[in-house]
């Protein structure tokens, strides 16, 4: 389960992941994407991507 906000889902929007030029990925672009398994460390202020 995952806390809802007043704009959805906590954090669902809050993060963009960026090249190494500062452009936006998109799943469009980049499908792997999809394989990337998010872990948000609230206490730490960390969001941290695995992919298996």
């Amino acid at each position: 389960m995952w806390a809802i906000g007043s704009r959805g889902l906590l954090y669902d929007r809050d993060w963009l992941i960026v090249n190494s030029s500062g452009v936006p990925l998109t799943q469009k672009r980049e499908p792997r994407l999809c394989q990337l398994k998010p872990n948000i460390d609230i206490s730490n202020r960390r969001l941290v991507l695995s992919m298996e």
